[in-house]
């Protein structure tokens, strides 16, 4: 694989791990909004879009085995 072929991988590698350590801050936020439902409900929210969202990156970029 060349250096430009490679590069959209290293983008999205780099994506993936900026949306996981939101992920983690907003874990610590929800564990710090115990005593508002609204807030942790908002915050649980927004983490399972980020989750999501790392889904939807790993798969477009990488191959799936069922594809051969």
């Amino acid at each position: 694989m060349s250096t430009s072929d490679a590069a959209p991988y290293r983008l999205v590698d780099r994506a993936v791990n900026q949306l996981f350590r939101a992920g983690l801050d907003l874990h610590r936020a929800l564990a710090s909004a115990q005593h508002d439902p609204r807030r942790r409900q908002r915050i649980g929210a927004a983490i399972g879009r980020i989750d999501e969202t790392i889904n939807e990156l790993r798969h477009a970029i990488m191959p799936r085995a069922d594809h051969g």
